[in-house]
This record gives C-alpha cells, structure tokens and sequence, in this order.
C-alpha cells in the first residue's frame, strides 16, 4: 500500500536524489510488471534508454526492470548470496546509494 512505501522513501532521502518516483499502490500496477515502469518513463518524459531503476529486489525490481528495458541497478540487502542473481543479472550492483552519484 502506498502508505507504508511513501514513508520508506522519506526516511532515506530519496526524493532529493531522483527526478520521480512511483509507488506500485497509486498506480495499480506492482513490480515486476513492466508497466509501472512504463508509468514511470511515460510522467518523466523520457525513454528507456535514458533511465535507471534501482531497487533490492533481484525478482521484482531487477527483473522487471530489465523488462521494461531500463538500466536495472541492484542495491542489495547486508547479506547476499553469489548465486541469488540467478538469471536475472544487473547492469550495475552499489553497496550505498551515495554511490549512484560517483557514477
């Protein structure tokens, strides 16, 4: 629900950081569907190839990026496994989001 996300992004300082963000629940699509991210380009404007998606989920967000055609950047949780990308392979893991800005 979009009132248990919206908290989340506020708590990390996410807004600062990025031009838009969606949230599944106002949209009515969820991830790894790749319309929300559709959602997403279609209200910046821009095409796939210009945009990135970063997100900690290799299933939902990786995926479903990937889908949708968008650069897919995992950060990903304290503890992971080297075998949990699986299939769905990033274009780019960070250990920090401070570090989307050294690239």
């Amino acid at each position: 629900p979009p009132e248990m996300q919206w908290p989340k992004v506020r708590k990390f300082g996410i807004e600062s950081l990025v031009d838009h963000i969606v949230v599944s629940g106002d949209v009515g699509h969820h991830k790894p569907d790749p319309r929300i991210f559709e959602v997403l380009l279609e209200r910046a404007g821009v095409s796939a190839s210009v945009a990135a998606h970063v997100g900690d989920s290799i299933h939902s967000d990786i995926a479903g990026a990937r889908a949708a055609k968008l650069t897919a950047i995992w950060y990903p949780p304290k503890k992971r496994e080297p075998d949990e990308i699986g299939e769905h392979e990033p274009d780019a893991i960070i250990d920090r989001l401070d570090d989307l800005l050294d690239g």
